[in-house]
């Protein structure tokens, strides 16, 4: 039997059982039961309202019940509180702030107030994305923190305040306040799993992270056949005047709507925000992968605009794994080692090497060490992209997708991280994308994911710099030059001459570099030279004179170890691809 005629089958006794009075039985012992846990205690009530048909139906079967009710039985407040992510498609943020204005102005004589949380600034999805180059989650990333940041958090601070607010009461009852949500055993087995697991008796539950709310779940029971058929029932509005067609075209492809978390239990047990089939939910998000069904969806409904969002998505899906635009290691590497520099250093200068009995220095050098790859977030290439290709979206879709507040939060943040960039500097463009450059874990070229046609090279540079010293001196490249080149770090030992230095590798792939010569001054003139923020297009600042200074010593040093000497202590350099990588030896800076 097929979809259509398993939904003739359904519509058919849907109409029996109203004909029978079954079905409106069904919901009459709902309602009969909203209305005895109502008046059984004066605790404020709390509704989570994702502006979806399953909280919808829920909010309806409240409001008839208090519709029902005599005004001295009003003995409550009911807060619908619903979360704004401010990357919700700009129909659904309509829709819901549409919903929530006359929530409020409809529902205040009977006691209903309306909330609408949104992240800050510091929780948005593009300050952590853009501002601190947080990699976005997407399908088999481990850290899902979008939604505990920009969800989660928002409700439960609003849950706290309202909860803080209640007014003390000698009665029995342990919680302060109800928490109703609109939540299905039907939904899928995850959710069936997830509202069992929580629950204490009938349909309510106790929350995992406020001890004092009770859960109620008054439609977990309820089939999606039955949802509908109540909701399109009878009046052409939903009781606080806002049109049931308007809710039912959010669901036109049949799609599933995102989830409301109001825990991190939830999240883990429920199924996924940005399904793959929803229709409503962030359209930055990348669980639903570089395309997506609601972007799609909306695109093939008349909203044409959301093109250029679905553009800015795709661009963060590709660049997401690409290293040039990975910074060379995690923040908290990158912290330790900054840290460690407070000590006092024990390096000495170039010419004990060799020429000092004592193999102190080749004993206490603080030593790189490769390892595997796994690099830090979005460097600050990418972010500055991000953020004229997100400012060029908005200029052509026409309604606002960032807060000037936030890119002024987000300039804010570059600042803290010593990159001077002003509002001035940056304007709408439309970044393009050449194709990614992706690594295996042995730091090798990873072929079957590698899109990008151009070629690309391994530079590798002799540092006298110990380890922490090598990752200040980059950090502050970075900064000089508003620019970043990925990097990883090594060392070489002799141990027979106590001969040790460090060296960092940079990957090279860029249009306009053609060989191994070519790479290597791009590289150079940047680690030692080039400096935007002063007037002369190349002049050494800050440290970068004594350690060009240095390169040239080390680079001599390197030059007769590998002709002279075999290595010990060191690790090889790993086979990579020569069909897609080229490399080459260190080439004089002047």
């Amino acid at each position: 039997m097929n979809s259509k005629q398993l939904q003739a089958e359904e519509d058919f006794r849907i109409l029996e059982e109203m004909e029978t009075g079954e079905f409106w039985m069904r919901f009459n012992m709902l309602k009969d039961h909203i209305r005895e846990q109502y008046l059984q205690d004066e605790k404020d009530w709390l509704i989570g309202f994702s502006g979806g048909k399953d909280s919808s139906l829920l909010l309806r079967l409240v409001w008839e019940v208090l519709i029902d009710l005599k005004p001295h039985q009003h003995n409550k407040t009911i807060h619908v509180i619903s979360s704004d992510t401010k990357v919700e498609s700009h129909k659904m943020t309509s829709y819901l702030k549409r919903s929530l204005n006359a929530i409020a102005k409809n529902g205040s004589p009977l006691g209903i107030k309306a909330h609408l949380v949104q992240p800050t600034y510091k929780q948005s999805f593009f300050w952590n994305v853009i501002g601190r180059g947080v990699i976005a989650p997407y399908g088999g990333y481990p850290f899902q923190w979008c939604t505990k940041k920009m969800k989660i958090d928002p409700m439960n601070e609003k849950i706290h305040e309202i909860i803080s607010a209640q007014p003390f009461t000698f009665n029995n009852t342990q919680h302060q306040a109800t928490l109703l949500l609109g939540v299905r055993e039907g939904e899928s087995i995850k959710r069936a799993k997830s509202i069992k697991k929580f629950q204490t008796e009938g349909k309510f539950a106790q929350h995992s992270d406020f001890k004092e709310l009770r859960v109620y779940h008054p439609i977990k029971e309820v089939i999606e056949s039955d949802l509908w058929a109540y909701l399109q029932y009878e009046s052409p509005l939903l009781p606080w005047g806002i049109p049931v067609m308007e809710l039912v075209e959010l669901y036109v492809d049949g799609s599933e709507e995102c989830p409301l978390y109001t825990s991190k239990d939830q999240l883990k047990d429920s199924k996924s925000c940005g399904s793959k089939n929803s229709r409503s939910g962030c359209w930055t998000c990348l669980y639903a992968g570089r395309n997506d069904k609601m972007i799609e969806g909306l695109i093939k409904t008349g909203h044409k605009e959301m093109a250029y969002l679905a553009e800015w998505k795709a661009f963060l899906f590709d660049v997401t794994n690409d290293v040039r635009y990975r910074e060379p290691l995690r923040r908290a590497a990158v912290k330790r080692k900054l840290e460690t520099l407070r000590n006092p250093s024990n390096e000495t200068s170039l010419l004990d090497f060799g020429l000092s009995k004592d193999d102190q220095y080749y004993r206490n050098y603080e030593r790189a060490h490769r390892g595997n790859y796994e690099p830090g977030g979005f460097n600050i290439n990418l972010r500055v992209q991000l953020l004229e290709k997100l400012l060029f979206a908005q200029q052509e879709c026409g309604y606002q997708l960032i807060e000037e507040e936030e890119v002024e939060a987000i300039l804010s943040s570059w600042k803290e991280e010593g990159y001077d960039i002003s509002n001035s500097m940056i304007k709408p463009r439309n970044h393009q994308y050449d194709g990614a450059v992706v690594l295996r874990e042995d730091w090798s070229v990873n072929v079957s994911k590698t899109t990008n046609s151009n070629p690309i090279f391994y530079i590798e540079v002799p540092f006298k710099y110990g380890d922490s010293k090598i990752v200040e001196y980059i950090k502050e490249r970075q900064t000089k030059t508003r620019r970043s080149i990925f990097c990883y770090f090594d060392n070489k030992a002799y141990k027979d001459q106590n001969i040790v230095y460090n060296t960092a590798t940079f990957i090279v792939c860029d249009p306009n570099i053609h060989n191994v010569k070519e790479a290597n001054e791009y590289v150079v003139r940047w680690l030692f030279i080039e400096s935007p923020l002063s007037k002369a297009p190349y002049q050494m600042v800050g440290q970068s004179k004594q350690a060009a200074i240095d390169y040239l010593l080390v680079s001599v040093v390197d030059e007769i170890m590998e002709k002279n000497t075999e290595q010990i202590d060191y690790f090889p350099p790993y086979e990579v691809d020569l069909s897609l990588v080229s490399s080459g030896e260190s080439i004089p800076l002047f």
